[in-house]
């Protein structure tokens, strides 16, 4: 669900909820206007591949610039261990690598299943599945504001500064479950480190190596874990764990002003240029080695983004324009600029399944003792709201068919183990409140 292509980026929206009622899967919907074949600079010379994009296979060659509108006014996070929306992890994706991850697809996320090899070029898990070794690819280098030849030792300063007290990473709950000695290790930074001082939080560090990953040599890589974790590759293919340069980045606060502007690359790009409010440009690495990069064709030479298109209408106006290419931070397009694109049967729309859920939540907590409360944790009560609820009536609500569809489960379709599931069938998905008020009845009410 991270991967923007490099080709084209897509949107979804990431909620995934606790307790599931009702929910509503959505479509990863992506428009263009008709002036967005053709963007900025002069086309380089290299290569072409087929690809699917929306009105039909076309071939991509490379060079230009691709040109980004975003809703938003800044990016909500550049730093990889900040990183939580999809859209950051979309411009993550250009300027970050990581051990392992997901091999991309034009077509679909659900076809963006398969974990291949990324920095690493192989790896072994234990028997007891408790340690994994990776091995990296030689030769390959940082960019921007370090050039020096990628090693193990900067994934290990890369998950130790995910304790770092003035910033911790985005989400510890993947690390505190898996990595053996890592909320131990936190916690002890937390209480001898006093938030506030970079160069106090990196005299910590260098005093005390994290335990949970360790580099053996320059090129060797070693997490142990304090139990089997089946989706620990998983895991290890968020943006999170990219290798950063302790020479460089211990030098600034996490995802501040100043380190987004000096942010070592990993990627395919490296940030040229960044104005807050203003605009993100990405500049594609000279002589990037493809061959060691099988999952990122980097067909564009730049990326631009566009922080002044703050509302829908302009980000709409601007890619319809031919001004911009791909909107950002947008979400779902406006209804009105989908029905436009839809009656036209217009090319240059596509629509896919997402990797996001819109759903209701019940509290069912036992502390809750009002008069609802007590209601929702009988279950003839639930399942009378699950028959009342025309999910139809959500879909027109979130856009239409082309952008969401009706489910049942906690799971959707670009899950792995997603079957089709739906314990409280209506026609058509309408609802039945004749069945309904009937459970209503047998439970009193």
């Amino acid at each position: 669900m991270q991967h923007p292509a490099l080709a084209r980026m897509r949107r979804a929206v990431a909620r995934r909820p606790p307790v599931i009622f009702a929910t509503a899967g959505l479509l990863a919907v992506a428009f263009a206007g008709c002036g967005a074949q053709n963007s900025g600079s002069a086309q380089s010379s290299g290569p072409t591949k087929t690809i699917n994009s929306g009105g039909g296979s076309q071939a991509a060659a490379y060079g230009g610039t691709l040109k980004v509108a975003s809703l938003l006014s800044d990016m909500d996070a550049i730093d990889p261990s900040l990183e939580w929306s999809i859209q950051s992890w979309q411009i993550g994706r250009a300027i970050t690598r990581q051990l392992v991850t997901f091999q991309d697809s034009p077509d679909s996320l659900g076809a963006t299943t398969k974990l291949v090899p990324d920095l690493a070029t192989s790896w072994t898990v234990s028997p007891d599945g408790l340690t994994y070794t990776f091995h990296l690819r030689s030769n390959i280098h940082y960019s921007g504001s370090a050039t020096r030849e990628i090693e193990a030792k900067d994934f290990v300063y890369a998950v130790a500064r995910f304790c770092d007290v003035n910033r911790q990473v985005a989400d510890p709950t993947y690390y505190n479950a898996t990595l053996k000695g890592f909320e131990q290790y936190c916690a002890a930074e937390a209480k001898a480190v006093k938030p506030g001082s970079e160069a106090a939080v990196a005299a910590w560090v260098d005093a005390h190596p994290i335990p949970s990953v360790t580099a053996p040599d320059a090129t060797t890589v070693v997490f142990h874990l304090k139990q089997k974790a089946t989706d620990f590759l998983s895991i290890l293919s968020m943006n999170f764990v990219s290798p950063l340069p302790e020479e460089v980045v211990d030098k600034y606060v996490p995802d501040s002003l100043a380190l987004r502007q000096h942010l070592p690359s990993s990627g395919p790009y490296f940030i040229s240029s960044y104005a807050p409010g203003k605009r993100l440009t990405l500049t594609k690495v000279k002589g990037y080695d493809a061959a060691g990069d099988t999952t990122r064709p980097a067909y564009v030479d730049e990326i631009a983004v566009d922080f002044t298109t703050n509302t829908p209408s302009a980000v709409v106006q601007a890619i319809q324009s031919g001004t911009d290419d791909l909107p950002l931070y947008l979400g779902i397009p406006p209804a009105s600029t989908i029905q436009s694109y839809e009656s036209t049967h217009s090319p240059y729309i596509h629509a896919s399944t997402g990797g996001g859920q819109d759903f209701l939540g019940l509290n069912l907590a036992p502390s809750d003792t009002s008069p609802g409360g007590k209601a929702l944790r009988n279950l003839k009560v639930r399942q009378a709201l699950a028959y009342a609820i025309n999910y139809q009536h959500i879909v027109q609500l979130l856009g239409g068919s082309v952008v969401a569809a009706p489910e049942h489960q906690i799971l959707i379709p670009t899950q792995v183990g997603y079957a089709k599931y739906d314990p409280y069938p209506t026609p058509n998905d309408e609802g039945d409140p004749a069945k309904a008020k009937a459970l209503l009845k047998e439970a009193g009410y």
